[in-house]
């Protein structure tokens, strides 16, 4: 009996800490960390960092703001909206789905007795769903750039690095 414990206390233990290395907290309190995506920039020689969803709105909005000096017809301009207004629904909706199973999980957590098997499968959704979300934004990011030609492409890209480092 005392071995069983042991082996269930351990297995607590290490979801404990799968939970707290999963949560999204950063120092300045937004949900938003800059972890991901990190490459040096081709002006500064700095590091840059951003996750798939600041590099998808970002882009998106610089090409709207550009619309101008890229051309953009008007089915380009509408295709960008389109792309980031679903990608921005997707996103809401993964990560209300997120929290709920967070909560799940947490109230599984808090009972006198862990349900591993219930509490493993919590937290194999939450990181599925975190996954689907990830793709889908991936797939947006393709699709907006897909939105542009090889020429608007080029010319984004040059009016980026003209206000990447200005900050």
């Amino acid at each position: 009996m005392r071995v069983r414990r042991g082996v269930v206390a351990g297995l607590v233990a290490m979801l404990v800490v799968v939970v707290a290395m999963a949560g999204d907290v950063y120092a300045d309190g937004s949900r938003h960390g800059k972890r991901d995506g990190k490459g040096m920039c081709d002006q500064c020689g700095g590091a840059h960092t951003a996750q798939l969803d600041e590099i998808l709105f970002h882009k998106g909005h610089m090409i709207l703001r550009s619309e101008q000096e890229l051309g953009l017809s008007a089915e380009q301009v509408e295709r960008v909206r389109a792309v980031m207004t679903e990608a921005r629904k997707r996103a809401i909706r993964d990560d209300a789905e997120i929290d709920v199973l967070d909560v799940d999980l947490m109230r599984e957590l808090h009972k006198p007795t862990i349900d591993v098997q219930a509490a493993r499968s919590s937290l194999e959704k939450k990181f599925d769903v975190k996954k689907a979300k990830s793709v889908a934004l991936l797939q947006s990011l393709a699709d907006l750039k897909a939105t542009l030609t090889p020429e608007q492409y080029e010319k984004l890209k040059e009016l980026y690095r003209k206000t990447s480092c200005d900050k």
